[in-house]
């Protein structure tokens, strides 16, 4: 679990967008509460265009795994990952270069024989804008982590 987990972490850094995409099964429901309490729903649709986003405008990413559980069933077909991550997400001038620190569940599934990500959740405990830029985009751009 740890190996897949590794490897969409690398995918981000190569800004692989399609390889990130991968990782995520088409039906996934990801909620999300930001450092404020406000909560939102994501879908595969805005997962994805995260991922393209990352691609396009991204120069780096960091992070640091605070603390992981990880649970796998029996059959070896499902398992729960739970972590308290701080990540870093650098950009172009389009974006902030934020901070992150959240806790972070996904739910993994063998869908078609290929672990994916069904179900998330992210409880955004700390964001940090790490610098100020004029945002130039449309708000529907707007990164998950600006909740």
């Amino acid at each position: 679990m740890t190996l897949l987990l590794d490897a969409k972490e690398d995918a981000i850094r190569r800004k692989d967008a399609a390889a990130v995409k991968g990782f995520y099964s088409k039906d996934v429901v990801m909620d999300i509460t930001g450092p404020r309490g406000q909560m939102f729903q994501s879908t595969y649709k805005m997962v994805s265009r995260q991922a393209e986003i990352n691609a396009e405008y991204g120069k780096d990413f960091y992070t640091e795994v605070l603390e992981r559980v990880v649970y796998v069933s029996a059959n070896q077909e499902k398992a729960v990952v739970q972590q308290r991550i701080r990540e870093s997400w650098l950009f172009n001038s389009h974006f902030n270069d934020v901070m992150v620190e959240s806790v972070h569940r996904m739910e993994w599934e063998l869908v078609n024989n290929i672990p994916q990500i069904t179900r998330a959740s992210k409880r955004i405990l700390d964001r940090r804008v790490l610098n100020e830029v004029d945002r130039q985009v449309p708000p529907e751009q707007h990164l998950l982590n600006d909740a």
